[in-house]
């Protein structure tokens, strides 16, 4: 009903315990667009910087690469990319993961500064990302994002 209320669906009603969403206007948000958009407002509000750009859903090309990123924070002192996961099953770790360093490696960012959002910790069945990556549940996000921002604020010259 909230979001029939701020125009993301024309009509809800529960039937015999299954849910109707009618005229959704972006069919992305209930199946991840949402996650994106708590992470990008997690972002922007521990964000200390006084300049920088945070692009959603950033697509670009290098040489014969083609990638894309969730957000992309941009700042004086560097990139951090986020990837966002509703759920992490273990056999997708590796793709996911290895996207995402490669992702970092083009855009020349540390693999420290590349993030794997999920909701909750319960929504990762992994612990460890490989390749150097952060695995950040939303609880933890803020935390994380204080200590990296203040370590990259501080590396400013």
């Amino acid at each position: 009903n909230q979001l029939s209320s701020v125009g993301l669906l024309e009509s809800v009603r529960l039937e015999n315990d299954r849910l109707y969403l009618s005229g959704l206007k972006n069919e992305g948000f209930l199946t991840g667009g949402w996650l994106e958009l708590v992470v990008a407002d997690a972002v922007t509000s521990h964000c200390p910087f006084n300049e920088f750009a945070l692009l959603k859903n950033f697509r670009f090309r290098v040489k014969s690469s083609e990638a894309e990123v969730d957000l992309l924070l941009l700042t004086p002192s560097g990139s951090f990319l986020f990837e966002t996961k509703t759920y992490l099953k273990s056999e997708g770790l590796e793709s996911s993961a290895f996207r995402l360093y490669k992702t970092a490696r083009l855009l020349s960012t540390p693999a420290t500064r590349a993030y794997l959002v999920v909701p909750s910790a319960e929504d990762a069945e992994v612990s460890e990302l490989p390749y150097g990556l952060k695995l950040a549940s939303l609880s933890e996000l803020g935390p994380l994002l204080r200590r990296a921002f203040y370590e990259a604020s501080s590396s400013i010259s």
